[in-house]
């Protein structure tokens, strides 16, 4: 089935030349919350939408501010676009805490919100780890589906077995005698706690592959065994790995968000490393979101059930 981007939101200029270079002729709107109500009627012939508005505010990162920060006002005006377009189908991506405690009520007033208008909603958790991809990162994934369009019920994505190791595109050595601990001392504070950690539970780091963002605060665990764990735009280098005492190459940033390297031309648009972690920090996880569009694909009509293979 061909598809065909043509209308997204970035503010970012070297994201924006990539959206380009991958999408010749798309439209980008700079900012939702300025664009006028004409310019939205002149780029608003799609059938689907797809929107990963920034969610800190339901992140402890963000004090748990939820609707009340700040960043939360680009969700509430495509929201409401949304809910007037009444696409085919809408996917929506955003942090997990907005299942947790307070927040809770925000995702139900979401799913009223949409019934009001006639949409059917479906919201879950999902994990890139049971889509073959090895970066263990809950999610929540919300679907809106006009029921006009429906031709059969949504049903989630079945989760894939076995779950990935990142060392099937990790470089480095199967194992070595010592590890090469980080030069910073707070850096190599974080990583030999890390080691100890996975140690204690039965895998050596100097067997397997042990990644750890060592950017990060030292009360968290934020390590993985053969495995990423959550990426962030603040942490841009990526994690640190027990195998090589190096911290993770471009490609394998791409790999932990499912992209094929080879098909994100990130250094034509004139990113530099960087800003190419910033980017996958804040991505939606493409095998999460392939799965999930299948599904949205086949309960719209667009393609026969279990066709992935025709995608």
């Amino acid at each position: 089935m061909r598809t065909k981007h043509v209308v997204a939101s970035e503010k970012n200029n070297k994201l924006q030349k990539l959206i380009k270079l991958q999408n010749p002729g798309i439209k980008i709107i700079n900012d939702v919350l300025t664009e006028t109500a004409s310019d939205v009627d002149k780029h608003d012939d799609h059938e689907a939408h797809l929107w990963t508005p920034p969610c800190q505010g339901f992140a402890a990162g963000g004090k748990n501010r939820g609707t009340k920060d700040e960043r939360f006002k680009p969700f509430q005006c495509v929201f409401k676009k949304i809910l007037k377009k009444k696409h085919d189908f809408s996917i929506f991506e955003c942090s997990a805490g907005m299942l947790r405690g307070k927040h809770k009520k925000v995702v139900k007033e979401i799913v009223d919100k949409a019934h009001d208008v006639g949409l059917n909603a479906h919201a879950d958790v999902l994990n890139p780890l049971d889509y073959q991809v090895a970066h263990d990162r809950n999610r929540l994934i919300m679907v809106l589906l006009n029921p006009s369009r429906q031709v059969a019920p949504f049903d989630w994505p079945r989760a894939i077995a076995p779950e990935p190791m990142a060392s099937e595109f990790l470089e480095g050595p199967k194992s070595t005698h010592k590890i090469k601990l980080p030069e910073h001392e707070r850096e190599r504070k974080i990583a030999r706690q890390a080691c100890c950690k996975a140690m204690q539970a039965g895998h050596d780091p100097r067997k397997v592959q042990i990644l750890v963002d060592i950017d990060s605060s030292e009360g968290f665990d934020t390590f993985g065994i053969n495995r990423f764990r959550t990426l962030l735009h603040s942490h841009p280098k990526g994690p640190w790995l027990s195998l090589t005492g190096k911290r993770v190459t471009a490609n394998d940033l791409l790999h932990a968000q499912g992209y094929v390297p080879e098909q994100v031309p990130w250094e034509k648009a004139g990113m530099n490393r960087q800003d190419l972690g910033r980017a996958v920090g804040n991505g939606l996880n493409v095998a999460v979101l392939t799965a999930v569009m299948e599904k949205c694909l086949e309960s719209t009509g667009y393609i026969e059930q279990h066709a992935a293979d025709e995608l």
